[in-house]
């Protein structure tokens, strides 16, 4: 994307990475599987998430490098969910984008509407499967400095 957009902003929204799990296996489970060709029964679902989290999450922290302050910024999916109004507008600030004023009460109003939404909620994971994501993910952890 850099080569053919050079002056591309890049805005990353991490969250826990079992939370991304637990939504993944969900979306998996309930959607992704339906379109499958073939039957997926063999498929080790859980592992097949754990790889290609690391295979994306490897890239991601490589080629971020590239990136200056000025086209990048990362937020954190509870701090977004706490403060979006400050949140954006760090963004706006750090990115260096125009029209924070004019989108401002767009934004409020879209919030407001979406005050009674309710996440869906998941069962806690397996101990065994917490250290599975752990040593898979276990840079995700370090870099938002997510607790096991």
């Amino acid at each position: 994307l850099l080569e053919l957009f050079p002056d591309a902003k890049f805005i990353h929204i991490h969250r826990h990475p079992f939370d991304i799990f637990r939504s993944t296996y969900k979306l998996h489970k309930e959607t992704v599987a339906n379109f499958y060709l073939q039957s997926a029964n063999n498929l080790d679902l859980t592992q097949s998430i754990l790889n290609r989290y690391k295979i994306m999450y490897d890239a991601f922290f490589e080629d971020r490098k590239l990136l200056s302050e000025k086209q990048y910024i990362d937020i954190g999916f509870g701090q977004l969910q706490k403060n979006p109004v400050q949140t954006i507008a760090n963004i706006y600030e750090q990115l260096e984008l125009n029209g924070f004023d004019a989108y401002k009460p767009h934004l409020s109003a879209y919030l407001q509407g979406i005050k009674n939404y309710k996440k869906n909620t998941y069962q806690e994971l397996d101990k065994n499967l917490q250290n599975r994501i752990y040593e898979a993910w276990q840079q995700s952890f370090a870099e938002w400095n997510y607790e096991v």
